[in-house]
């Protein structure tokens, strides 16, 4: 019994150590694909909150929020080579936030084909980090084959 167990643990392991995909996925390498198809705004900020204030089991809780301004449902339109985005206040954040909100410091994120990179080009902010926006942002995206695509962000 005591190498069944074995033998059962042993087979285990060897099974979770294999992989269902087979080498690379098929076409990412050769994919021409350098389009943008998205463009998402978010908002963080650090939120504090006071538990059981004024009595002996007081604490303070500072917890970093976020909400998104633009999303699936988010009108954006994409002319040629550019994408114009139309942020909206969501309806969960709060009022004392949102006197701070200001498109020149807020964080981007793009949508872009499997195996493309894509590329902040003349001072456009880095995706995923607050950048500003006020001004039309301006990105190169490259396929997994190499070509290449410029893209401009207009936040309106």
């Amino acid at each position: 019994m005591k190498y069944m167990f074995k033998f059962i643990l042993l087979a285990m392991c060897i099974a979770s150590l294999t992989s269902c995909l087979k080498k690379d996925l098929p076409g990412i390498k050769s994919s021409n694909q350098n389009n943008l198809t998205g463009f998402y705004l978010e908002y963080k900020w650090l939120d504090t909150n006071y538990i059981a204030a004024g009595t002996p089991k007081a604490d303070t809780s500072i917890v970093v929020s976020s909400v998104q301004f633009t999303d699936a449902n988010s009108p954006q339109i994409i002319s040629n080579d550019t994408l114009y985005a139309y942020p909206i206040f969501p309806s969960n954040l709060p009022l004392a936030q949102q006197l701070q909100v200001s498109l020149d410091h807020i964080i981007g994120y793009a949508d872009i084909p499997d195996g493309a990179i894509i590329k902040p080009l003349n001072g456009a902010p880095e995706l995923g980090v607050p950048g500003d926006y006020t001004k039309p942002a301006t990105y190169e995206i490259t396929a997994a084959d190499g070509t290449k695509a410029t893209w401009v962000i207009v936040v309106n």
